[in-house]
């Protein structure tokens, strides 16, 4: 009974939404086509249209809260835009392109093998044990038997004496040989009891249960078991999750055009079609190219891994590392066998100008490092990772295969003396290091303390301590002949400047990295900008100019090689560690200079809502360069001219907002098995049929398509194009949105470009972050089971308005339920009780404040929505509309002592303020009304007159109460003894001091503060100090920052509050007009009896002189007297 009472609430709210579903299902109520040719005219004058979308998601499982934060933006933005009058179209599509769900399948696949094999192990481990104990009986039946004979043979005649003990000897011979049978089988038993144990420790076991389990995972989506094997064909899952995405997205409310989705890669012939357009027109435009280049690879997998590609390290790019070849001058004992080869030590640097400054080099004592052989001929040695990385780079005679002649322990090279490429000293030495990254270039690094201060802090605690000099047999000569020396010139430093920098930041030891790492890059940062060099052949010289040319060089001098490997740890969606490989690929350079300034141009144009998310958007930019988007393996669209490759996921996914515009008209289902309205066929969309839709080429003249469907497909598009808004979580800005951008620039005019883009964080599930790994992913159709879809919706809408990280709270949603249900019944007990309330003119001060609030939050809100303020609409449209509605009734003594026609139009307000956000709740409410039509039919009030005097005068007297109420509280406490329940101790009544005009030094501040608020547009940009030194410009108000700085933060705060409204000089009401109209409020909140209201200038000047000077316009004293 306990549980079912608990969720009545969210039931009910679920209920609404099945029957609100229905009902738009029925109605079609969001599928939308362009207008007609006759419409076309009076429409497109004014462009009534809204057209927004959201990512397509991976179709490799059902969709979490996650996909819902980001999907609603552009779900409350359509909503918004079809209440003010526009054709308003949301469709959506299923990516099934690329990695993800091929990965997925194929681990599938390796797991329900490994279960059948463990199946298969254990039963025949249970087959043997069974097979041992049937040998362990017939053993003990055998044993039982010899005695019975035995025992008869003995009371036998001695003439069978002879022939017993024959027996006896065969039968002695026989239980031997079964005897060393059942032992041999007891051993084996024994073992194999002994291996689970040895195989699978504790740990093993919580590291296992730590992943999440594939099968488990699709358990959990609802999929039945006998079905999931059926998942390791990735057809399975393009074919099972986008009907189920669906389903879960109408459950939330979501109003698209479901007619216009579909899937992608080649399994949908109309879709394969577009995206092979899309890339011969980019081929056509020269922006496709091919060549080597280095990329992020998965060794298993074969094939470049990018972004979209990964389970961990998205964004990851190759990093550029010069080795510097270090030789060996004497071989260690465990490389004998190689001592008539040069041997040379691989030292990774970004920073090969301070080569000049080598010391000696670092190694790990408990690393262990590889030795290769390149094609080359030359023996290097490595890190592992770095051997691995190397292979894909064209080093060894086979790709990917590197030859490794040996391995050896760092403990070994430590004292190895070597000659360097730049080094001032003739030989210098290895020397340990015990915060080597083994997975960060090659595990070996070039010390040069003079300008790096890691390595002068590393070389003074080595050369304290004599205990680890003596544990490695280190010399000396070895750790104190090389002095650091500064080779980097940079003002303001001295020689040694690593010592200096070490030194300002108090770094005692090589332990306080957070220390380290703020003196490097302070300094690396100075040495490149400003540092210019003291040695060598480029002396003189700026660093940031001559950087490159050392490392050209080093390397054409054989004295070092280039190597690249990812910036990060990458993972592939396949489980495999990726490397940095130098590959044939196609790709597109997006770091073309006139493309690129062209998209900065675009960018100009369009609305990012935050500044933040435009210099997001603009750092991207600025990096992006070539892009490799041809894969061998996955799902997708071949390239049409080299059909051996497929169309990368991040690059099939730039254009497709122009599909969405006539997809409806093409295909008749998601994969476009069944042909669309037109009954046009795949094979008829050729490119001359796409340039006249999309680019208004030349209507082809061969074609078979009819002339009408020609034009009712140009004028779906001509339409809807281009995207008024796309909106996407931050982690797509890096790849995706740069790509959309640039791709539209590239292929389409100027006016067929995106208009605006949204970008938000990510959300957190009750403070953790979401994923599979560890089980805190939360499905949306289970979200929606708990809580309802429009308790959800509520929720996603109070998250933050930046683009910053966000955190959903199950205790929101629990009080979002609370808030939508106490409300639904609010609304009903009015409707019933409607005619029983007042009526007649709105007379009353509270009815026309309460009637002034409703208009002005009506407006506040639309602009919220306009500017996608999400939680400030909700704010504004349903917090504050509440709280209105309760100090409304506050005011004038109850819910039956409203206004009735004020309360009908709060009713009305709180559905149109939060039917975008809440749409079944609304929906539903709307029916309450009586209202027969739809709440999608019913437009955005137009903006009503706001009589802001009304409303400065109630804040005005809230502000009042306020303070009044604060010094009484003041004055009770310092009487402690009173008995504060009793009459006698309540006052009897006050006096209000008020102003009949601002002083006049009051004047001046307020009439620069106007200037300020007007100069930056209804803000206060400039800081108190800026604002303080342009007052003092006055001589009235030189000595009077002690009082004025107070009232200019006072008035600052009113300045925002009211939109500008109490900078003027004189307030929009007559004080005391306003007090005496509310005179009754005022006696009953303040428990006082009477009360006057005196201006300054009735005031005698002895009487309350004090209290009386505090008074300002706006801002009464008050005495309370009993």
């Amino acid at each position: 009974m306990r549980t079912s009472k608990s969720t009545t609430r969210r039931d009910l709210l679920l209920s609404i939404e099945k029957e609100i579903q229905k009902t738009w299902e029925e109605n079609h109520s969001f599928e939308i086509d362009a207008p007609t040719e006759i419409q076309e005219d009076n429409i497109t004058q004014d462009k009534k249209k809204f057209f927004g979308t959201f990512p397509y998601p991976y179709m490799n499982g059902r969709l979490h809260l996650g996909h819902a934060f980001t999907i609603s933006k552009v779900e409350f933005a359509v909503r918004f835009e079809r209440m003010m009058g526009k054709k308003s179209l949301f469709p959506f599509a299923f990516h099934c392109t690329g990695m993800p769900i091929m990965s997925s399948a194929t681990k599938l696949r390796r797991e329900i093998e490994k279960n059948q094999n463990n199946q298969n192990e254990n039963e025949n481990e249970k087959n043997e044990n069974n097979e041992n104990n049937e040998n362990n009986e017939n053993n003990e039946n055998n044993e039982n038997n010899q005695n019975q004979i035995q025992n008869q043979n003995q009371n036998q005649n001695q003439n069978q004496n002879q022939n017993q003990n024959q027996n006896q000897n065969q039968n002695q011979n026989q239980n031997q040989n079964q005897n060393q049978i059942q032992i041999q089988n007891q051993n084996e038993i024994q073992q194999e009891k002994l291996k689970p144990i040895v195989f699978r420790s504790k740990k093993k076991k919580l590291k296992q249960k730590s992943r999440a389990s594939n099968i488990q995972f699709l358990k959990e989506m609802g999929i039945p078991e006998d079905e999931i094997p059926q998942f390791i064909n990735p057809e399975k899952w393009i074919d099972y999750f986008p009907p189920i995405t669906k389903q879960d997205l109408m459950r939330l409310g979501l109003a698209v055009d479901w007619r216009r989705s579909f899937i992608t890669t080649e399994k949908n012939p109309y879709y394969d079609s577009f995206v092979r357009w899309q890339f011969e027109t980019l081929k056509d435009l020269n922006k496709l190219h091919f060549g080597k280049r280095y990329i992020i690879f998965s060794p298993n997998d074969q094939q470049p891994c990018l972004d979209h590609d990964r389970s961990t390290g998205e964004g990851v790019l190759p990093q550029e590392y010069v080795l510097i070849k270090m030789k060996m001058q004497k071989i260690p004992k465990s490389l004998e066998k190689l001592k008539r080869k040069e041997i040379y030590l691989l030292a990774a640097t970004l920073r090969p100008e301070t080569m000049y400054g080598q010391t000696n080099c670092w190694v790990s004592p408990n690393c262990d490092y590889d030795v290769i052989e390149t094609k080359t001929g030359e023996t290097y040695i490595c890190a592992n990772h770095t051997t691995l990385n190397l292979a894909y780079q064209d080093y060894f005679e086979t790709h990917g295969i590197p030859k490794i002649l040996s391995k050896i322990n760092g403990h070994e090279l430590i004292g190895t003396p070597l000659e360097s490429p730049l080094c001032q000293y003739k030989t210098i030495f290895a020397l340990p290091s015990f915060s080597l990254q083994r997975d960060k270039g090659t595990g070996i690094v070039a010390s040069c303390p003079g300008d790096a201060p890691e390595d002068f802090i590393m070389l003074e605690d080595l050369r304290k301590n004599e205990d680890l000099r003596k544990k490695y047999n280190l010399t000396d000569k070895m750790v104190f002949e090389c002095e650091p020396k500064s080779i980097i010139d940079i003002p303001d430093y001295k020689e040694c400047y690593a010592k200096q920098v070490c030194k300002s930041y108090g770094i005692q030891n090589q332990m306080e990295q957070k220390k380290i790492t703020q003196a490097k890059d302070l300094l690396y940062s100075k040495e490149y900008y400003t540092g210019q060099m003291l040695v060598g052949s480029y002396r003189g010289q700026f660093v940031r100019e001559m950087r490159s040319r050392i490392k050209d060089d080093l390397v054409k001098s054989g004295q070092a090689i280039i190597y690249s490997e990812p910036e990060a740890k990458v993972i592939s969606r396949s489980g495999d560690v990726c490397v940095v490989s130098l590959t044939d690929q196609w790709y597109i350079d997006y770091g073309e200079n006139d493309w690129k300034l062209q998209v900065f141009d675009h960018l100009k144009t369009m609305k990012t809502y935050h500044e933040e998310s435009r210099n997001f958007i603009e750092s991207s930019l600025s990096w992006i360069k070539q892009w490799a988007f041809s894969r061998s393996f996955g799902l997708g669209t071949r390239i049409p001219w080299d059909p051996k490759y497929l169309i990368d996921s991040l690059s099939d996914s730039t254009l497709y907002m122009a599909f969405y515009t006539i997809s409806h008209l093409l295909q008749g289902n998601f994969d476009g098995s069944k042909l669309g309205i037109l009954k046009i066929k795949p094979e008829q969309m050729t490119k001359q049929v796409w340039d006249y839709i999309l680019l208004g080429k030349e209507l082809p003249k061969k074609s078979e398509i009819p002339r009408k469907s020609f034009e009712l497909l140009k004028r779906e598009f001509e339409f809807w194009y281009p995207n008024d808004l796309r909106v996407s979580a931050k982690d797509l800005v890096r790849n995706h949105l740069i790509f959309w951008l640039a791709n539209h620039v590239a292929i389409f005019p100027k006016e067929k470009r995106p208009k605006s883009v949204r970008i938000n964080g990510h959300l957190t599930y009750n403070s953790q972050k979401m994923a599979k790994s560890t089980g805190n992913l939360i499905l949306l159709n289970d979200a929606i089971d708990q809580y309802s879809a429009d308790a959800i919706r509520f929720v996603l809408a109070d998250l933050s308005d930046t683009p910053e990280d966000v955190n959903f709270l199950p205790t929101s949603a629990n009080s979002a339920i609370l808030k939508l249900t106490s409300h639904l019944k609010w609304t009903k007990k009015m409707c019933t009780h409607l005619k029983d309330l007042r009526d007649g003119p709105l007379e009353n001060f509270f009815d026309k404040v309460f009637e002034n609030q409703l208009h002005d939050i009506l407006t506040t809100t639309k602009e919220n929505y306009q500017n996608m303020l999400y939680r400030e609409a909700l704010k504004n449209g349903f917090f504050n509309l509440q709280n209105a509605r309760d100090k409304y009734r506050a005011n004038v003594g109850g819910d039956l002592f409203m206004h009735q026609d004020l309360v009908r139009q709060f009713l009305k307000a709180q559905i149109t303020t939060l039917s975008p956000i809440t749409p079944h709740f609304c929906e539903h409410l709307w029916g309450i009304l009586g209202n027969k039509t739809s709440m999608l039919q019913e437009p955005w009030p137009i903006d009503k007159f706001v009589d802001h005097s009304v409303l400065s005068a109630n804040d005005y007297i809230e502000r009042l109460i306020s303070e009044s109420q604060k010094i009484l509280r003041t004055i009770f406490k310092s009487k402690k003894h009173i008995n504060l329940n009793t009459k006698e101790t309540q006052p009897k009544g006050c006096i209000f001091y008020i102003r009949r005009s601002r002083k006049s030094w009051q004047k001046i501040v307020l009439e620069q503060l106007r200037k300020i608020y007007d100069l930056y547009k209804n803000q206060f940009k400039l800081k108190q100090k800026e604002i303080l030194k342009r007052l003092c410009k006055f001589d009235e108000l030189k000595d009077m920052t002690s009082v004025m700085m107070p009232y200019v933060t006072y008035m600052k705060k009113e300045a925002i509050r009211t939109k500008g409204r109490l900078l003027a000089d004189d307030l929009p009401f007559k004080e005391r007009d306003v007090i005496y109209q509310c005179s009754d409020l005022i006696k009953k909140i303040l428990h006082i009896q009477e009360f006057s209201v005196l201006y300054y200038d009735e005031v005698k000047e002895d009487e309350f002189s004090s209290l009386v000077e505090k008074s300002e316009v706006g801002q009464p004293s008050v005495r309370f007297y009993f």
